[in-house]
């Protein structure tokens, strides 16, 4: 990931193809390990491509995922809602049990003067 940020750094600063150097020194600017494998894997992926035309496809493919996640969600829906139930209830035991403390302390402080 950060190989990519680094990418559309350089390509933000003027860059049409950024090289393996400018992702080096970019990566190298902010304290972070350049792999120099990775970076030329990287490089030959999106060879050929701008950095405009690797946005928008990254942005097709994220609205595609959001569909499927969005056609599959009512199952998950409905499990927020039945944990959002069961919160209230622990919550009121927590406030029981505060109460109960409160009372027993109260007692212990009467014992010592009656």
């Amino acid at each position: 990931m950060k190989i990519v940020a680094a990418y559309l750094l350089a390509s933000l600063s003027g860059k049409d193809q950024p090289k393996d150097k400018d992702i080096k020194s970019i990566l190298e600017s902010v304290g972070a390990k350049a792999d120099s494998d990775n970076i030329k894997t990287f490089l030959a992926s999106v060879d050929g491509k701008s950095s405009k035309d690797l946005l928008e496809d990254g942005l097709k493919k994220v609205s595609e995922l959001s569909a499927k996640a969005a056609a599959a969600s009512p199952v998950a829906s409905s499990a927020p809602a039945a944990g959002s139930a069961a919160a209230p209830a622990k919550e009121t035991k927590k406030e029981e049990k505060k109460e109960e403390s409160e009372e027993d302390f109260d007692g212990g402080m009467m014992d010592l003067f009656g």
